[in-house]
C-alpha cells in the first residue's frame, strides 16, 4: 500500500482548489470523462464538516474524495473519488475513504452514493460486482449547449437577476419544485444569490415571479436549479426563460445535468440546443455501510 499523506479540510484553499483542478484534469483526459465534482461546501448542510480529502505523496496531489452533503444526517451524501491513474490500484482510494467514513460517522451520515460516469464502467466492466456496488436505476445525462447563443426578443417575459427581495417570495415556487422545506430552499436561494461565482435570475410575466434557474461561473458555467411555477408549466414559458438566460451567458459553454426520467426536461434542453456530453450513474454499496 503507497504510503500517503491525507489532509481534510471544510474548505479548499486558492492552491489546493488550484491542485484539484490540476488533478481532475489529469483524470478526465485518461478515463475520457466530463463530469467535474463540486469543489464548493457552500450547499452543505455542516459548514464546519470536512468535505475534501487530498492525499499527498511526496508533496504531489495524487488522489481527492470530495463530499456533497446538502442533506441531513438522515439523507444520502454524494461522493466522488479521483486518483491519478499512475497511482491507482495502491491503496489510495480505500485510505481515502477509510478517512472520509469516519468524517461521515462523526457527523450521523449513514447512506452514501458514489458518483461515475458510464465511459468509466465500460472501461472497467467487473469494478460494480467486485466492490459489490449497484447502480441507481435512474442516472443523469450531462448536456452541454453550443457557444453563441442569440436570444430570441421578448416583450412578454421579463427576465433578470435574482434580488434579495425576490427570495421570499420564491419559496413556495423552489419548494413546490423539488419537494424542499422553507429551510432547504431559503438556504439554496440565499447561497445562490449571495456567492460570487453564482448568478442566479428569475423570469416574470406582469410583476409575478413564475420562474428560477442558477448557474455557476467558472471555465465553463453550470445551470442548476431550473424551475416554473406549477401553474405556469407547459405553456413554453419554461423554455422562452433558458433562451433569454442562455443569450446573457453564451460567451461560455453552457453545461447542466438532467435525470434520465425526466423526459419532458431532457426534450426542453435539446430544443434549446442541448446535446449530451456524458452519462452519470450514482452507485451504493450493497454492504452495511461501516463495515466497507
Amino acid at each position: 500500500m503507497l504510503a500517503i499523506t491525507i489532509t481534510a479540510t471544510p474548505n479548499l484553499s486558492s492552491s489546493q482548489h488550484q491542485q484539484a483542478d490540476e488533478l481532475i484534469q489529469q483524470v478526465q483526459a485518461h478515463d475520457h470523462t466530463h463530469r467535474d465534482p463540486y469543489l464548493s461546501n457552500q450547499f452543505n448542510v455542516f459548514p464546519d464538516m470536512p468535505a475534501f480529502f487530498l492525499a499527498s505523496q511526496q508533496q504531489e496531489l495524487v488522489g481527492l474524495l470530495t463530499l456533497y452533503a446538502d442533506e441531513g444526517p438522515s439523507g444520502s451524501v454524494d461522493v466522488t473519488l479521483n486518483v491519478l491513474p499512475k497511482y491507482r490500484r495502491q491503496g489510495v482510494a480505500r485510505q481515502l475513504w477509510q478517512s472520509a467514513k469516519q468524517t461521515l460517522r462523526q457527523y450521523g451520515y449513514q447512506q452514501v452514493e458514489f458518483m461515475t460516469e458510464q465511459i468509466f464502467l465500460e472501461q472497467a466492466p467487473a469494478l460494480l460486482q467486485n466492490m459489490q456496488l449497484t447502480q441507481d436505476p435512474v442516472h443523469e445525462f450531462q448536456m452541454i449547449a453550443p457557444l453563441h447563443h442569440v436570444a430570441k426578443q421578448e416583450s412578454h417575459l421579463q427576465v433578470h437577476p435574482l434580488r434579495e427581495t425576490d427570495i421570499e417570495t420564491l419559496l413556495p415556487v423552489y419548494c413546490e419544485a423539488f419537494d424542499a422545506s422553507f429551510d432547504e430552499a431559503r438556504r439554496y436561494l440565499t447561497v445562490s444569490y449571495t456567492a460570487r461565482d453564482k448568478i442566479s435570475y428569475v423570469s416574470e410575466i406582469d410583476g409575478k415571479l413564475i420562474g428560477y434557474c442558477a448557474i455557476d461561473v467558472g471555465s465553463y458555467n453550470y445551470l442548476f436549479g431550473v424551475c416554473i411555477a406549477a401553474a405556469y408549466r407547459h405553456q413554453g414559458l419554461g423554455s422562452r426563460f433558458l433562451d433569454q438566460v442562455m443569450g446573457q451567458v453564451a460567451d461560455k459553454p453552457l453545461k447542466l445535468g438532467v435525470e434520465s426520467d425526466n423526459l419532458i426536461a431532457r426534450r426542453l434542453y435539446q430544443k434549446l440546443g442541448f446535446t449530451d456530453e456524458t452519462q452519470v450513474w450514482y452507485v451504493q454499496t450493497m454492504q452495511v455501510f461501516w463495515t466497507v
